[in-house]
């Protein structure tokens, strides 16, 4: 009876292994196709880039006018800062500047501080740094701004930098765009021409970057010098700016 049941399990066994043996083999094969259809559907491609590049006039400046002040006191230093920006910010929305175009960029008070002959160093009293940026679209006008705020308590001009508004920026880098697409079908067009090969259709495109380089302008000499100069406004004549735009494009062949 024992060698009875015994024979039942070995068959049992081997029916199992079988099984298992025949489903691997069978799920093998499977693999095998797929992966042979799918090599089947996939095509050559080729990966080019391309760069576009648009030139045009700034519609936007951008003023940073400096007001510096001293006193022996902190509080005197920052009195006067204040008397100063206040004459300098009125003059400028007399000129046709809006409250959102003005905004401060930088303020600081430091101690002025000098060594005495004895080695100790003492305070000599204090300095107060403002910056407040400009924004104006009278780009012709950003001179006879400049000329305006120092003379109602500005001293010093760190730069001007001629940008582009939001709206011709936006056009700008469409146009671009649309010149690195161009660039980079004629790179496929002149490669696969010399290849021997067919230029299919787009299989993707990826936008790397794109940027505009705004023309900056630093005064050679302190500007507080106009306020002594001829009445003649100071002119100042911005550059282009440039609008570089680059892409990735992959290309099926065949």
């Amino acid at each position: 009876m024992e060698s009875k049941e015994h024979g039942q399990n070995w068959l049992l066994l081997i029916l199992a292994i079988g099984l298992v043996a025949t489903s691997v083999i069978l799920a093998t094969m499977h693999d095998g196709q797929s992966g042979a259809g799918s090599q089947g559907l996939q095509k050559d491609t080729l990966s080019v880039s391309g760069q576009g590049m648009v030139t045009t006039k700034p519609d936007q400046a951008e003023l940073y006018i400096q007001i510096e002040t001293k006193g022996s006191t902190a509080y005197e230093a920052q009195t006067r800062n204040k008397e100063n920006a206040n004459r300098v910010m009125d003059v400028l929305k007399e000129k046709g500047v809006k409250d959102d175009d003005i905004e401060t960029t930088y303020y600081f008070l430091d101690e002025e501080r000098e060594w005495q002959p004895d080695g100790r160093m003492v305070v000599k009293g204090y300095v107060l740094r403002h910056t407040i940026k400009v924004t104006t679209k009278d780009v012709d006008g950003s001179g006879e701004l400049l000329d305006a705020a120092i003379r109602a308590g500005a001293n010093g001009v760190e730069r001007v930098s001629f940008t582009l508004s939001k709206e011709k920026q936006k056009d700008a880098d469409a146009e671009a765009l649309k010149k690195a697409t161009d660039s980079a079908r004629e790179k496929a067009e002149a490669i696969t021409d010399a290849a021997g090969v067919r230029l299919g259709r787009i299989s993707s495109i990826s936008e790397s970057n794109v940027m505009a380089t705004p023309y900056e302008y630093y005064p050679m000499a302190k500007m507080e010098m106009a306020a002594d100069a001829a009445p003649a406004p100071t002119q100042i004549q911005p550059g282009d700016i440039t609008v570089n735009a680059y892409l990735g494009v992959v290309y099926t062949i065949g």
